[in-house]
């Protein structure tokens, strides 16, 4: 189904999985380019996207994310699949059973008070590397059609994170079917035909 419900400037409170605006302009940036960076299944993106910018004036500050790898993990975690020797098979884990990146750092560093300063200071340094603009500034990408059906898989590799809670976004442009997001400096961006 179509979706019609934003329109270019218009502001709009979005939460879930975010990256940055290099991460959506590298490696192409038509539909099909942002299904196989992202983690899309092949054709969520047939009736185009839609690209939301962080509205600056409302930042990420720390707590309000958590950082979940990169796209080639689907929500956070690794592969589910496990190889059993004795039997020379694939075998799935449990889905439930897997820590995603951030819960396993925590997990991992989580025991001392260095490791704890570690950790701290990395996620300063997110902060403040999600506060930038240009390249670097926070983007949101989502699909034109409101489904259930819309599943994730592994990706190509950008990075990611998730928002804890809403934050405020501004509709910066809509990629059609055969369009392709260009970059035109800082962190404006285009719309030209592929």
């Amino acid at each position: 189904m179509f979706n019609l419900k934003y329109r270019i400037g218009q502001e709009t409170t979005e939460e879930g999985y975010i990256t940055t605006l290099c991460s959506v302009l590298v490696g192409g940036s038509r539909p099909r380019d942002q299904e196989a960076k992202l983690g899309f299944t092949p054709g969520s993106m047939s009736d185009g996207y839609w690209l939301l910018l962080l509205d600056p004036r409302k930042p990420i500050n720390t707590f309000e994310f958590e950082f979940r790898g990169y796209s080639h993990l689907t929500d956070g975690k690794p592969t589910i699949e496990d190889f059993d020797p004795k039997t020379q098979t694939m075998k799935v884990r449990d889905p439930k059973n897997i820590l995603n990146v951030h819960d396993e750092m925590n997990l991992r560093y989580g025991n001392n008070k260095i490791d704890q300063e570690t950790c701290k200071r990395r996620n300063e340094e997110a902060v403040a590397k999600l506060r930038k603009g240009g390249l670097d500034r926070v983007c949101k990408v989502l699909v034109n059609y409101e489904t259930g059906n819309v599943r994730y898989i592994p990706g190509a590799g950008v990075v990611q994170y998730v928002l804890l809670q809403p934050k405020t976004f501004i509709v910066a442009a809509f990629v059609g079917a055969t369009d392709q997001l260009v970059g035109l400096g800082g962190d404006s961006v285009g719309v030209r035909p592929a």
